[in-house]
């Protein structure tokens, strides 16, 4: 549903920062081939939309975060250590630090059973 409403907004709103945005996560969840592009959506809209996109916004972070991991890209330790820095309580952050800490107590009482 998501792909169709896109792609059929493309022809009265392809300029506008919003579309691409909406493109890019379409992008991001629905072709794995795509994700790279959806990366350099995201990237474009971090460092040519100044006046749109604020390059120290904490969602705009978090998306060059998580389409940078998806595409392995060298920016990905860059853009999270600026995240941490600069917003060091946002939402994203936190759930990743709840999520390995479970992970890491998962893996600690797997080592126990297993010996």
């Amino acid at each position: 549903m998501a792909e169709k409403l896109v792609e059929d907004s493309k022809s009265l709103f392809e300029e506008n920062p919003i579309y691409h945005l909406a493109e890019s996560w379409v992008f991001l969840y629905s072709d794995s081939r795509l994700a790279e592009k959806a990366f350099y959506a995201f990237e474009e809209l971090a460092t040519n939309s100044s006046s749109l996109s604020d390059n120290n916004n904490p969602d705009t972070l978090s998306n060059l975060v998580i389409s940078s991991s998806l595409n392995e890209k060298e920016t990905y330790s860059q853009t999270l250590n600026q995240l941490q820095e600069q917003h060091p309580n946002y939402s994203f952050l936190v759930d990743m630090k709840e999520k390995g800490a479970l992970f890491d107590s998962l893996c600690q009482d797997f080592m126990k059973n297993k010996a």
